[in-house]
């Protein structure tokens, strides 16, 4: 006899089990205690479905698993809406403090005028070695683009 896994699968799962499947079962049984390979495939099939049994009988029943499960989604603890709601209120009240302190209690953003910005640029022309009449002819033309007061 040639060896043949899938008949070795269905001797193990109990297919071969009518009248005419008799002669055939007792030939692989036959084949699989004189062949080595044949045996340690057939006693591993027949181990992994009595597991496979073993573990169908331990498993809990489908409609108490989902019992089970809607219990413990029932007990889970809900937030109320006011909880849900406190930690994004109490943010978005904190950043309005902060905005409104920082525009309150800062000191003003003010710009230099262009008179001070004349005799800085007066300054820096002389201290650079430039002759003084061109340096005050330089901060006029930056006074002059002063709006009046």
């Amino acid at each position: 006899m040639i060896c043949d896994p899938d008949a070795l699968e269905e001797l193990a799962a109990g297919r071969l089990s009518g009248p005419d499947d008799r002669a055939r079962a007792a030939a692989l049984e036959a084949h699989a205690r004189a062949c080595e390979r044949c045996r340690r495939e057939l006693e591993w099939l027949r181990a992994e479905r009595e597991l496979m049994q073993r573990r169908a009988a331990a498993a809990p029943p489908q409609q108490r698993l989902w019992r089970g499960i809607e219990r413990r989604i029932a007990e889970t603890p809900r937030r109320s809406a006011l909880g849900r709601m406190a930690l994004p209120a109490l943010m978005a009240a904190a950043a309005t403090f902060a905005v409104i302190w920082w525009s309150r209690w800062r000191p003003p953003l003010r710009a230099p005028s262009l008179r001070s910005a004349g005799a800085q640029v007066e300054r820096q022309i002389a201290a650079r070695g430039y002759d003084r009449e061109y340096a005050a002819s330089l901060s006029s033309v930056v006074i002059q683009l002063e709006p009046p007061p």
